[in-house]
C-alpha cells in the first residue's frame, strides 16, 4: 500500500522535475503518505525512509553536475541538459531507490482493490495526475 517509483520514473522521463528540489519534494511525500496511511514505525515507512537517504546520498554526490544542469536547463527548449539532468535522476530511482530490499510495494501504484481507504486518506497520492 504505497505510492510508486513508477509514476516518479515517468515523471522524470516526461521531464516534470525541473530542479533537484521538486524532484526530492516528490521523494519526500513517498515517506510523509507511507508514514501517514502506514504509521512512522511501520516497515513500509522505514523502507520509504531508506530510498529516501539513497536518493539524498546520490544527489549530493552528483551535486555538482545536477547544479550545473540545473542553472542550464532552459524549460522553453528540449535540450540536452534537460535530459542529462533527467537521466541522472531516472538512474538514482531505478539503479539506487529500487534496488531497496523490500521495497516493491512503492513500484507500482496502490490497488484500490486491496487497500481501498488509501485514496480518502492520502490527499496527494504521487501516482495521481495533479
Amino acid at each position: 500500500s504505497s505510492d510508486l517509483l513508477q509514476t516518479l520514473r515517468e515523471n522524470v522521463r516526461r521531464r516534470m522535475y525541473p530542479s533537484r528540489e521538486e524532484f526530492r519534494e516528490q521523494v519526500e511525500l513517498i515517506v510523509k503518505n507511507s508514514a501517514t496511511y502506514n504509521g512512522a514505525k511501520h516497515s513500509l515507512t522505514q523502507i520509504a525512509h531508506a530510498m529516501l537517504d539513497l536518493c539524498d546520498e546520490k544527489l549530493r554526490e552528483k551535486e555538482d553536475r545536477l547544479a550545473r544542469l540545473e542553472k542550464a536547463i532552459n524549460p522553453l527548449l528540449d535540450d540536452d541538459d534537460q535530459v542529462a539532468f533527467s537521466f541522472i535522476l531516472d538512474n538514482i530511482v531505478t539503479q539506487k531507490m529500487m534496488a531497496v530490499p523490500e521495497s516493491w510495494p512503492f513500484h507500482a501504484p496502490v490497488n484500490k482493490k486491496f487497500v481501498p481507504d488509501y485514496y480518502k486518506i492520502i490527499a496527494q497520492p504521487i501516482d495521481r495526475k495533479s
